[in-house]
Formats: C-alpha cells, structure tokens, sequence
C-alpha cells in the first residue's frame, strides 16, 4: 500500500508519465492531499480512497488540528491521467442543488474548488503519508 501512496506523491510531484501510469483510472488507490493557498486563504485536506472521499474545508481545517472532525463526504468522484474531481455538500441546501465542485491537477497539484462565496479556494496541493510518523 505504501508503494501505491509514493507512486501517487511522485506522480502529483514531478507529473511524471510513468508514475502517472501506477494509478490509471477505474482501478483503486489512495490519496491524501493537504492543500494550502498561497495567501491567507487557509489549508484544506482532501482524502480518495477508491470511489470514496472526502474534503476538510480550510475554516474547518484549524478546528480539525484541536481535535473537531469536520469532514464532508465527496460525491460524483471522477479520476483521470491528469484530473480529480468531485463535489460535496456544505449544508441542506448545498445537498439538494448539488453542492461546491472540486477539481485538483494531479499534473501542477493545483486546487480550485468553487461554488458559493464561501467555500472558494485556489492553492496548491502536496500528497501526505497519513500513516508517517509525527515530527514532533
């Protein structure tokens, strides 16, 4: 599994075609992203684990590091070569009228998710190791 994990870092890294190849669409992998904006924009983390996600959204993201687990359930999850894209839900109404959208680059590890005021984010994105020991 970890083989899977640093063939998708190297593959979001250096866009490389042969890493690219470790993962092609329809089989199942792992991918765990923490994304930051280059200003004040926060982090957002981003879990697929086959045809499963889910997203951490940046206002919930410094909450998530005290402990509060505010994750959001991805849906309409589609995975090429070159792109991840999906949608969640941000309340009831997001819910019902289909919620933000999510595309990130595995090419430039690029993130733009978009769909109301609030839940816009641009930045950029660095595969993590969720199971890697702590740093500190």
């Amino acid at each position: 599994m970890r083989i899977w994990v640093f063939g998708l870092a190297l593959a979001l890294a250096a866009g490389s075609a042969a890493a690219q190849d470790l993962a092609p669409p329809g089989l199942a992998f792992e991918l765990h992203l923490d994304c930051t904006a280059a200003h004040a924009g926060g982090e957002v983390f981003v879990d697929v684990t086959g045809d499963q996600g889910r997203i951490l959204l940046a206002r919930a993201a410094a909450a998530h590091k005290r402990g509060n687990d505010d994750w959001r359930p991805l849906s309409d999850i589609q995975v090429d070569d070159h792109l991840i894209t999906a949608r969640f839900s941000t309340g009831l109404l997001g819910g019902l009228l289909g919620g933000p959208s999510m595309t990130v680059d595995r090419m430039t590890g690029r993130i733009d998710i978009s769909g109301s005021r609030n839940t816009a984010f641009h930045g950029d994105c660095t595969a993590i190791d969720p199971n890697a020991a702590r740093k500190f």
